[in-house]
C-alpha cells in the first residue's frame, strides 16, 4: 500500500479514480448533479405553492427524514445517515422556502440559537457516554448528517445567509474557485484517512472536552492546506488541460460542421 494513505494500489482503483461519481468516491457529487437535473421541476412545484402549503410539506419531510431516524434504530426512507438525495432534497427545499419567504430574526438571536444546539448536543452526547445510556444507539447518530441538531443548525443557518449582506472582496473571489476542489480533495478516500486518522489523529479527541477546539482546528487547518493543493494543481494543469480542451472543441466542431454540410446537400 502506499504509505500513510490507505488501501493498496491496484489498476481497478486506477480506472475508479478516473470515474469517481459512478463509483461511489465522492457520495456529495451524485446526489448534487442529480439535484441540478430535477431543480427546474423542483422550483415550478415551489412557484404554486403558498407559504402554508410549504410549511406543512417542509413539517412532513422533517418529521421523516430527520426525526424518525434521529429518535429510532430505523428509517422509513433514508439509510445512509442523510448522506443522500434525500437529505439534499429536503435542504434544497428548505433554503428554497427561506429565499421565497422573508423571515425577520434578529441575527444575534439566530447566532444564540446556533449555541445553544452546539453545546446543548454536546452536552447530551457527553452525558449518554458517561451514564452508559444509549437507547437506540443513539450516540452513533450525532454526527449523522440528518440528525435533529445538525438538521436545526443548517436550518438556522439558512435563515443566518438570507439576512447577511457580504460585500465582494478580493479574498472571497480569491477563494470562491477553490471551494469545491476543498470537498473534492479532503473526501477522497485515501486523503480522508490521512488526514483524520494520522496527520490530526481527531478520533483521539472524539470524546475529550477538547473536542470543539480540535475540530475548529482541524477544518480550518484542512480548508487551508486543501487551497494550497488545488492552486499547486490549477499551477500544473490548467494551461495543459485548457489546451486539450480548445483541441478537442475544435475537433467536435470541424466534426459537427461536416455533418451539417452533408445533410444541407441532401
Amino acid at each position: 500500500s502506499l504509505s500513510g494513505f490507505g488501501s493498496a494500489f491496484s489498476v481497478t482503483t486506477a480506472i475508479k479514480s478516473f470515474f469517481p461519481i459512478f463509483f461511489g468516491g465522492w457520495w456529495f457529487m451524485f446526489p448534487y448533479i442529480v439535484l441540478l437535473s430535477i431543480a427546474p421541476f423542483l422550483n415550478r412545484l415551489i412557484e404554486h405553492l403558498t407559504q402554508r402549503q410549504y410549511l406543512i410539506m417542509l413539517l412532513l419531510i422533517f418529521l421523516i427524514e430527520v426525526v424518525w431516524p434521529s429518535t429510532t434504530s430505523s428509517s422509513a426512507i433514508d439509510k445512509q445517515a442523510g448522506y443522500s438525495l434525500y437529505n439534499f432534497l429536503f435542504l434544497y427545499l428548505v433554503g428554497a422556502h427561506f429565499r421565497k419567504h422573508t423571515y425577520t430574526i434578529n441575527k444575534w438571536h439566530i447566532f444564540v440559537g446556533l449555541l445553544i444546539i452546539v453545546l446543548g448536543a454536546t452536552a447530551v452526547h457527553f452525558a449518554l457516554i458517561h451514564f452508559e445510556f444509549n437507547p437506540h444507539n443513539i450516540t452513533n447518530r450525532f454526527m449523522n448528517y440528518n440528525f435533529i441538531s445538525v438538521s436545526l443548525a443548517a436550518i438556522l443557518f439558512f435563515i443566518l445567509f438570507t439576512q447577511i449582506k457580504i460585500k465582494p472582496n478580493k479574498y472571497l473571489a480569491f477563494l470562491r474557485p477553490h471551494v469545491l476542489a476543498v470537498y473534492l480533495i479532503h473526501t477522497h478516500s485515501s486523503v480522508e484517512h490521512f488526514l483524520y486518522n494520522e496527520l490530526f489523529n481527531v478520533p483521539n479527541y472524539n470524546t475529550g472536552m477538547t473536542l470543539i477546539p480540535h475540530l475548529a482546528f482541524f477544518t480550518i487547518s484542512t480548508f487551508i492546506l486543501c487551497v494550497l493543493v488545488d492552486v499547486v494543481l490549477q499551477l500544473i494543469f490548467k494551461q495543459p488541460i485548457r489546451f486539450i480542451s480548445m483541441q478537442t472543441d475544435a475537433y467536435l466542431m470541424k466534426k459537427l460542421n461536416n455533418i451539417t454540410s452533408i445533410l444541407t446537400q441532401k
